[in-house]
């Protein structure tokens, strides 16, 4: 009896000590955007002077997915040849919102998830020089 005594001691404090040696990971909140989308992709264009003055908008449907981004706090949308990199908060809000001001050129872009299976994004370009507004907005569903 004390033999099986001293090896359940030793089972027990090898249990203990490979439970403390296991390093935790921690929580990933982008996990559950992770997979195979389909994405609504909008263009809207604005140009107020020269030759192609006018309102241009063009529609796409693409199938893609979202990837975890080189950061602990990104993410990586991808279908067809586009391919983008977003800040992502616990929230599931994309920020910072605005991204490039100065006197000729001003863009900015916003947008969360709704849920685990929804989300929108609108990136808003201002051209002065050219005097060009363009709003790309992108509507995901997971499959």
């Amino acid at each position: 009896m004390k033999i099986n005594i001293k090896y359940l001691n030793i089972s027990l404090l090898f249990g203990i000590f490979l439970f403390q040696s296991c390093e935790k990971l921690p929580f990933d909140y982008r996990t559950k955007y992770i997979g195979e989308w389909s994405f609504r992709y909008e263009i809207h264009e604005h140009v107020t002077s020269g030759p192609g003055m006018g309102y241009y908008d063009y529609v796409y449907n693409y199938d893609g997915e979202i990837k975890y981004g080189p950061k602990f706090d990104e993410i990586l949308i991808q279908f067809d040849n586009y391919e983008k990199i977003l800040l992502l908060n616990k929230y599931g809000e994309f920020g910072p919102t605005e991204v490039y001001n100065n006197p000729t050129n001003f863009s900015s872009y916003s947008g969360k998830f709704e849920g685990r299976k929804k989300f929108f994004y609108t990136e808003y370009w201002l051209i002065r020089m050219k005097y060009e507004q363009t709003t790309i907005k992108i509507f995901g569903e997971k499959k």
